[in-house]
C-alpha cells in the first residue's frame, strides 16, 4: 500500500512522525497505522479497501492480542535461537576465511 504510493507514504510520515521502535510500543504503532489507513479513500485501490475492512473487524485485533499474549515467549525463544545460530555461522565463516587465506 505504501510502497507503490509516495503520496500515501508521505501522509503516513506526516501523521506519524515519531514511529515507535520497540516491541512494547508495537500496539501504539499498530493504532497509528490503523488511523492513517482508515483516512485513505477506499475507492483508490483494492488494497486500501481490504486493509480498512480488516482494521474495522474487531476480531482481528482480539486474535492478535491473544497471539501476542500467549505466544510472545515462544517468539522470543525462537528469535534467541536464531541469533545464537547466526552468530555461530558467522564465526564459522570467519574462521573458514582465515584458514583459506593462509593457504
Amino acid at each position: 500500500m505504501f510502497l507503490k504510493s509516495p503520496k500515501r507514504l508521505r501522509a503516513f510520515h506526516i501523521r506519524c512522525p515519531n514511529i515507535p521502535t520497540t516491541t512494547a510500543d508495537s500496539w501504539t504503532l499498530g493504532n497509528m497505522i490503523k488511523a492513517v489507513i482508515l483516512k485513505f479513500n477506499p475507492n483508490e485501490t483494492v488494497t486500501i479497501k481490504e486493509s480498512q475492512t480488516k482494521f474495522q473487524d474487531t476480531s482481528v485485533e482480539t486474535d492478535l492480542k491473544t497471539i501476542f499474549k500467549y505466544y510472545k515467549q515462544l517468539h522470543d525463544a525462537i528469535e534467541k535461537t536464531q541469533d545464537i545460530h547466526f552468530s555461530a555461522l558467522t564465526a564459522s565463516s570467519e574462521r573458514n576465511k582465515s584458514v583459506t587465506s593462509y593457504r
